[in-house]
């Protein structure tokens, strides 16, 4: 990658995916505006943008539509391709308005967290959290059943990873307390509709472990069944 000679450039990137195009165009001047259109995106973002260290591009804007859908930080990968550091779609440099580049998640780049982590947890917050769970669920069972299309969103994958921790560790548990009640109707909830298979298509990179069994989700960090190691679990303190 050659090093930028100035702090800014004129660029215009352009990537798709999720049904929506975008064209994110760096100006001379500092300032920034990402377009886009399709399903469910429609507008425009301005603002200003710094570079950092020639590799980092940060977007500095009041503009707070869309921004769930749109990083405030990008990676520079080469000459050519720059990198949503939120959620790893790629963005290919384009001179061409009428032309968009089908993005591409670039999970090579994700830092991998250290999987004897442990994420301790209260029983009683464990609970509230399962009661949470229980609820997140039957709201996309109800929509399901009106007939409305729906997925997982990325702006709510804090709540997914908490739902596949919970998962493992009453996949894994051997306390008969948490296998009747409230956590018996969790494990039922997300059987009955098939979520974890769901899960999985929309997250897609996911790799089969063996022998262990169960699944690693890249872009999550996490596994899934299986023998698991603690970071992908909860474990009690109490």
């Amino acid at each position: 990658m050659c090093p930028l000679k100035s702090q800014t450039f004129d660029r215009v990137y352009s990537g798709y995916w999720y049904e929506s195009s975008f064209r994110i165009h760096f100006k001379k001047d500092g300032k920034f505006e990402i377009r886009s259109r399709g399903h469910g995106e429609v507008g425009t973002i301005i603002g200003q943008y710094t570079i950092e260290k020639d590799t980092f591009i940060n977007l500095i804007t009041n503009s707070k539509s869309h921004l769930d859908r749109i990083s405030n930080r990008f990676r520079i990968l080469n000459d050519s391709i720059i990198l949503d550091c939120v959620h790893y779609w790629d963005y290919l440099l384009d001179s061409h308005w009428f032309a968009t580049h089908t993005s591409r998640k670039r999970y090579e780049y994700l830092v991998k967290a250290n999987l004897e982590e442990k994420f301790e947890i209260k029983r009683k917050a464990f609970k509230k959290l399962i009661i949470k769970c229980n609820q997140y669920l039957i709201s996309l069972a109800d929509s399901a059943e009106k007939g409305e299309w729906y997925r997982y969103d990325e702006s709510e994958d804090f709540e997914v990873v908490q739902l596949l921790r919970a998962y493992n560790t009453l996949l894994d548990t051997k306390d008969s307390a948490l296998q009747s009640g409230i956590y018996k109707e969790f494990m039922h909830l997300i059987r009955r509709k098939d979520h974890i298979t769901n899960i999985l298509e929309f997250y897609r990179c996911c790799i089969a472990r063996e022998p262990s069994g169960g699944y690693y989700i890249l872009y999550m960090d996490i596994e899934l069944g299986g023998i698991i190691h603690t970071r992908s679990k909860y474990s009690f303190r109490d």
